[in-house]
């Protein structure tokens, strides 16, 4: 490219012969402008309008100060030593610059509230040696990011989502850290001096010889240092609402057994992690309690009756249904008994705690509240069937299925009925809610009905069977059905978005973690990981066949098998 040597005034649009001829493109208008692949290293972009497409570009060492780059699409653009000081990087695309290369940058003053640079695709942002100075990065994903070196001094990283980054040697001296995700962060030689690091969560922070001259408190004010404690995936579907997602990394790529332990009966309880413990139950009639690390059992309850149900942990209670009807309470740490309930049948129903309240259904036509500290019945809801499936609670409704082809919402406070919805069949009615839709499948259908009345916003038919339960992330619902399927659908119209075609039933539920869904299948024997975007195989971990839904937690995947096993994969 050569330098005509002169600029494009303001409001006039860039053709790409114009971007041809010059590199002094100050002030320029580039809505719409094509500069994708363009060789623009060391060129003037200061104050440029937006949006332009930069995808691919070389903007090395290019002055980029002030440019308004909002809703730009600079993927796999080279932004390594540019100068981006108070640029406005807000809606870019992928949001956030998510993976391109920022080495030795200028971020110094730039407006960065609420990017995403979580990605992983083609690799984690790198900020070495970045100047970050007085950059707003509050509320911004960087979980996984390289940050070495890279100064951070004054930065507002309130909220900042900065999970599994790097920070060796940075300089985050006076920063604002408040309320920020830092747990397994490497910090070794970080100086953290006069940082403000109030209710930050530091469990299993790496601190090694950092220079750490400033207060962490909690609300209490008591000082809060780093555990190797987590807490990401308490119950059945990763929480009461049972979407099956979380804010967590799983495996991308092929995986290895990390470990492996064999309890004394075929395992169709879902595994809950918490604080670096797997709790999962059996048809062998226990509770099992196994470290994290190395699958180590720390204890085991023995139940009357076995079962299904999966457990759910919260605040250091396991609270887990048997076919011995009754639900029980155990102890996290050792795995005392702290109280049991009797139903009127087997609950094979897992149990879901929101606000001190342990919420269930069994086989004898019965939903209950239970005082999740003494399991005293608050309420209890009679239907026309049984409850075999597990239920979901969100913004004060208990939403259940039963076998009386019914789907109730339920006040959470007194149990009183606020709508039911007719549908196929009653055997396998575990839903998921998210943004005012309770998503159901029955029979050869999959409802979205409406959480205020029932009313059904769509349905999907299957050619087959449905009974994994749904999850649902970023306006996709993704579920798996008796002839072998994944369907993803869009969460606002139903239509189809792709399908996955597997070797046996899906019976599992789907779960989505970072970008992939994770399913087991019941006659193929394996475990898939596929790519949300378009359901295209990543790998799959051949084990005996799973009725049970995964877990996934930072960066493995547990996984119960009808061999007796639990399973915990990971990247070789």
């Amino acid at each position: 490219m050569t330098n005509s040597g002169f600029s494009i005034p303001h409001d006039e649009s860039v053709s790409p012969e114009d971007i041809e001829q010059s590199v002094s493109l100050s002030n320029a208008n580039l809505r719409t402008a094509d500069l994708s692949g363009a060789d623009l290293s060391g060129a003037d972009l200061s104050g440029a309008v937006r949006p332009a497409d930069l995808s691919n570009a070389d903007l090395s060492e290019a002055d980029l100060s002030g440019a308004d780059l909002s809703e730009t699409d600079l993927r796999r653009t080279d932004l390594s030593d540019a100068d981006l000081s108070g640029a406005d990087l807000s809606g870019t695309y992928p949001p956030g610059l998510t993976g391109d290369n920022f080495a030795g940058a200028d971020l110094s003053d730039a407006d960065l509230s609420g990017a995403d640079f979580s990605g992983v695709i083609p690799r984690p942002a790198d900020f070495s040696g970045a100047d970050l100075r007085h950059a707003d990065l509050s509320g911004a994903k960087l979980a996984d990011a390289i940050l070495c070196d890279a100064n951070l001094a004054d930065t507002n990283l309130t909220k900042a989502n900065l999970r599994g980054v790097i920070l060796t040697d940075a300089d985050l001296s006076h920063a604002e850290l408040s309320n920020a995700d830092l747990r397994g962060a490497v910090l070794t030689n970080t100086d953290l001096h006069g940082a403000i690091l109030t209710n930050t969560d530091l469990r299993g922070a790496v601190l090694t010889d950092a220079n750490i001259d400033c207060d962490i408190l909690s609300d209490d004010e008591t000082i809060a240092r780093p555990t190797q404690t987590t807490a990401t995936w308490p119950m059945f579907q990763g929480g009461p609402a049972r979407t099956g997602h979380q804010d967590t990394t799983g495996p991308r790529e092929i995986v290895t057994t990390q470990w492996d332990f064999q309890t004394d009966g075929p395992v169709e309880s879902s595994p809950a992690v918490v604080d670096s413990t797997v709790y999962v139950g059996n048809k062998g009639r226990h509770v099992y309690a196994l470290n994290t690390s190395d699958g180590t059992e720390r204890w085991r309850f023995q139940t009357n009756g076995g079962g299904h149900s999966s457990p759910a942990v919260v605040d250091e209670t396991v609270y887990i249904g048997s076919y011995d009807n009754q639900i029980h309470a155990l102890n996290a740490s050792d795995g005392t008994e702290q109280w049991n309930f009797q139903t009127d049948g087997p609950v094979k129903s897992s149990p879901a705690v929101v606000d001190g309240t342990v919420y269930a259904g069994e086989e004898g036509h019965h939903v209950y509240a239970l005082n999740a500290s003494d399991g005293t019945e608050r309420w209890r809801f009679q239907t026309k069937g049984g409850v075999s499936s597990s239920l979901a609670v969100a913004d004060n409704t208990v939403y259940v299925g039963s076998r009386d082809k019914s789907v109730y919402a339920l006040e959470t406070s007194d149990g009183t009925e606020c709508w039911r919805f007719q549908v196929d069949r009653g055997r396998h009615l575990t839903l998921a809610v998210a943004d005012s839709t309770v998503y159901v499948g029955s029979g050869h259908r999959v409802y979205a009905l409406d959480t205020s009345d029932g009313t059904k916003q769509w349905d999907f038919q299957t050619d087959r069977g449905v009974s994994s339960s749904p999850a649902v992330a970023d306006d996709t619902v993704y579920i798996g059905n008796f002839d072998g399927r994944v369907y993803a659908l869009d969460a606002g119209d139903g239509t189809k978005q792709w399908e996955f075609q597997t070797d046996g039933d899906v019976s599992s539920s789907p779960v989505v973690a970072d970008g992939i869904i994770y399913v087991a299948t019941w006659n193929d024997d394996h475990i898939h990981a596929l790519n949300v975007s378009d359901g295209t195989e990543r790998w799959r971990f051949q084990i005996d066949a799973a009725w049970s839904a995964a877990a996934v937690v930072n960066g493995t995947v547990y996984v119960g098998s009808r061999d007796s096993h639990i399973y915990a994969l990971s990247e070789r």
